[in-house]
């Protein structure tokens, strides 16, 4: 199962396995992004690669820095990495089709601590719905999904639209995490 993660410097965020971007903007800036992972399972991975593509204008904007599971190193163990990048996650993306939920891995392990962190107001969870599968009475199903109506991308006459839409709804999730963060800074430099 591959991850990826949306990063904020301050604090970090993250969406599938995201982390906060070290990086600057073109304008020299360091971005304020979020830190998130996507939980996915292997057989979605070319949907997620879309995905992935759609939310290039929200990295390249600062907005977002991405991680995956591909980077960790060869002869590393890999759950507690991800669990790690995961733990660090404001904004969690799950990428939802039949194969996601038959995952044991995926459904017992990632998003039983996503859900966790969703409850306890650590993280945000957003499931984007891939394809067509019954996910409406799963624990994940009281979550607003993407894109619109929770309608899978496969589903949509141009699969480019959907993603778009999945993809404005991680920009707007991001953004609402960020000021949140912002608000929660602000007050703790008031006391």
């Amino acid at each position: 199962m591959h991850r990826g993660l949306l990063q904020s410097p301050s604090p970090a965020l993250v969406t599938g396995l995201y982390q906060p971007s070290r990086g600057r903007t073109q304008s020299g800036l360091t971005p304020s992004t979020f830190a998130g992972e996507d939980q996915y399972s292997h057989a979605d991975a070319k949907l997620k690669t879309e995905l992935l593509n759609h939310l290039a204008p929200l990295q390249r904007l600062g907005l977002i820095d991405h991680w995956h599971d591909s980077e960790i190193q060869p002869g590393s163990a890999w759950e507690p990495a991800i669990s790690k990048q995961l733990e660090a996650s404001q904004l969690v993306l799950l990428l939802v089709s039949s194969d996601f939920i038959a995952s044991d891995y995926c459904y017992e392990n990632e998003l039983a601590s996503a859900l966790r962190r969703h409850d306890d107001g650590t993280a945000r969870v957003l499931p984007i719905i891939l394809r067509p599968c019954l996910w409406q009475d799963l624990q994940f199903g009281k979550l607003q999904a993407a894109p619109r109506e929770g309608r899978a991308v496969t589903s949509w006459t141009n699969a480019d639209e959907a993603l778009t839409d999945a993809a404005k709804s991680v920009r707007e999730a991001a953004q609402n995490i960020r000021t949140a963060s912002a608000g929660t800074s602000t007050q703790g430099a008031k006391k």
